[in-house]
């Protein structure tokens, strides 16, 4: 669980850090301006910038990306919004999660959700390897813009 939470924020913090490089921003103002913005929005700015900008590859890239988060952000917003009360007996690799939203029309019951094991190492994974890619673009930025004058 730790593994899915830290590796999205790795991806989070490399996103805002994307977003001051290719808006111009230094840090704090960025700070400022993004504030509490939530991940997918931020990968829809960088992909209309993208647009803007004429830059088809990017603004696709980027439109994969925010379709990918959606697939695998599902477990990592179940631990990071919902309380872990233990495993399924059946399937011990699933992690069972409850919210505080009630069911509709069921008086006194709450939704939970099983999250296997596997989803939240593919989660994880997926996280970790578009935040390479997303340093790698800091990386790219930050070399180029050292060797103007």
């Amino acid at each position: 669980m730790a593994e899915t939470i830290l590796a999205w924020a790795d991806l989070d913090t490399g996103i805002s850090r994307l977003i001051f490089l290719m808006f111009g921003i230094d840090s704090d103002a960025g700070s400022i301006l993004i504030g509490n913005m939530d991940l997918k929005t931020k990968a829809e700015r960088i992909k209309s910038l993208y647009s803007h900008l004429g830059n088809d590859a990017g603004a696709a890239s980027f439109s994969k990306l925010s379709n990918a988060m959606r697939e695998f952000s599902f477990s990592r917003n179940s631990i990071a919004h919902r309380k872990c009360i233990g495993r399924l007996k059946s399937e011990p690799s699933r992690l069972v999660f409850m919210s505080s939203r009630h069911v509709k029309g069921e008086q006194g019951s709450f939704e939970m959700i099983a999250i296997d094991r596997s989803e939240m190492i593919a989660s994880a994974k997926f996280a970790r390897d578009a935040a390479v890619t997303v340093a790698n673009m800091i990386n790219a930025i930050e070399a180029a813009g050292a060797a103007s004058p």
